[in-house]
């Protein structure tokens, strides 16, 4: 964008203009853009023309275009995250490659490069899918695997560094004798919305494991889920081994779409460099044409999200850039959450220099007790019991609440409760009536429920 082309607008004016595919009847909020992220109409109708092209002659178009694409949006990708264009592939999302550096790291337990019993750490806030990655790959192969609690509500980056170099270490001396494989640290973690120092979190990790005598066959990965698009994302930088981020959640391409990094270079002299030895768990025809190109043919599949990839940062730049995205997405959660935060007598969960795009903000004691409590979780209907009826009867999408226990210190004991929390998201189409729209809602909610009435039709609901 020139200097002297005027700033886009953000918020609804956005939302009506570049997303009109994007539900938007009687003020409909979307404040879930966590789970799945929306594209542009341009970018969709973008990649619906390549796949009508693809549809006109896949023959002509497999030989003639895909690698062209391919090899324009990987470069496109690559300055975005600041990585060379050699070392950065395309895969269907980051829980795809969760698994394929847990598979990468199983084969150093099942060739015996590694001891029965070295350790895979990840942090408490680590994605389910990627824990079921490590136990279905790595745990198997021989691994000891050990989570390391992080507090929530959040603290400051520093002190979140501090308390992870703390554990680390504690972790690291209860297993004499056993190395440390690989270490998995969030981005900006799904479950809770922190954005977590990466950058400090892995050179704090490699300080450790050197000095406790464990990292030689140590790598970091980067769960990055949420990264591209909410955040900045220097791989370089960070010092990082694996890095992996999903496209279609905030970098506006259309579903599914990851990038995956991997270091080029070797961390350690005990190691090969992490891109040379990777492998996709997918056999495929180029799977002796090393990692990247292993990644660009996985059989017969729909590239168009791929190949939209340049669109997507194109219209990433049109807004202003990362930066000003970025800017707007914290000034504008940071706002709504305190509202709501405000108008139900709660709190939100982490500091400012630890939100993105993303805050928890702690849901009325009504709500948990007079609706979560009562409800029966299943797959299928809705996505859990307040997420359903904020849908349905208050036009507004959320994230699924998170509840989870904390202990308060009365009468110098410590008291556990259980504490729902609300993720709320802010994404470029959001303004601040969204927030006003679900602080109304969760407000009318209480009210409902103190007037005895029982939203039993939503006791049976699915908890995606």
């Amino acid at each position: 964008m020139s200097q002297s082309s005027p700033q886009p607008v953000f918020g609804r004016p956005l939302l009506h203009k570049d997303f009109p595919h994007l539900r938007s009847d009687n003020g409909f909020a979307h404040l879930n853009n966590g789970s799945f992220g929306s594209s542009p109409l341009s970018v969709v109708e973008y990649a619906d023309q390549l796949r009508r092209e693809w549809y006109s002659n896949p023959d002509e178009f497999w030989y003639e275009r895909t690698q062209p694409l391919l090899v324009e949006s990987r470069n496109a990708v690559a300055k975005l995250i600041r990585a060379p264009s050699d070392a950065v592939a395309f895969i269907d999302n980051a829980t795809t490659g969760a698994a394929i550096v847990a598979h990468r790291v199983m084969w150093d337990f099942v060739e015996g490069k590694c001891q029965k019993g070295d350790l895979v750490i990840h942090q408490s806030s680590t994605y389910a899918s990627v824990k079921y990655a490590l136990d279905a790959h790595c745990t198997r192969a021989g691994a000891t695997s050990v989570s390391i609690p992080l507090p929530f509500p959040a603290v400051s980056p520093s002190e979140t560094v501090a308390t992870w170099s703390l554990h680390l270490r504690a972790t690291i001396r209860a297993h004499p004798g056993r190395g440390v494989r690989l270490v998995v640290l969030d981005h900006i973690a799904s479950e809770n919305g922190v954005k977590y120092d990466v950058g400090a979190l892995a050179r704090e990790t490699r300080r450790v494991c050197e000095e406790e005598g464990v990292g030689e066959r140590m790598e970091v990965f980067v769960d990055g889920a949420h990264g591209p698009g909410q955040a900045e994302v220097d791989v370089g930088k960070w010092d990082v081994d694996y890095y992996t981020g999903n496209m279609h959640q905030w970098c506006f391409t259309p579903t599914s779409c990851a990038v995956f990094y991997a270091r080029p270079t070797p961390s350690s002299p005990h190691l090969p460099a992490p891109l040379k030895s990777l492998t996709h768990p997918i056999t495929s025809h180029n799977s002796k044409l090393g990692f990247v190109e292993e990644c660009a043919m996985q059989a017969t599949r729909d590239y168009s999200a791929w190949f939209a990839v340049t669109r997507a940062i194109a219209y990433l730049d049109s807004l202003g850039g990362p930066a000003r995205v970025a800017k707007y997405l914290n000034e504008t959660v940071w706002e709504g959450a305190n509202l709501c935060a405000k108008r139900w007598g709660t709190r939100v969960g982490m500091p400012r220099e630890a939100a993105a795009g993303m805050v928890m903000v702690e849901l009325p004691r009504e709500i948990l007790e007079g609706l979560l409590d009562k409800a029966t979780v299943v797959y299928g209907q809705g996505g859990g019991p307040l997420r359903a009826l904020l849908r349905r009867e208050y036009g507004v999408e959320t994230q699924t609440p998170y509840v989870r226990v904390e202990g308060d210190i009365i009468d110098g004991s410590t008291v556990e409760k259980r504490v729902a929390w609300l993720r709320l998201a802010a994404p470029v189409w959001v303004g601040k009536d969204s927030f006003e729209r679900v602080a109304v809602a969760v407000e009318d909610i209480v009210k409902r429920l103190r007037k005895g009435e029982t939203f039993a039709k939503y006791y049976t609901v699915s908890h995606l």
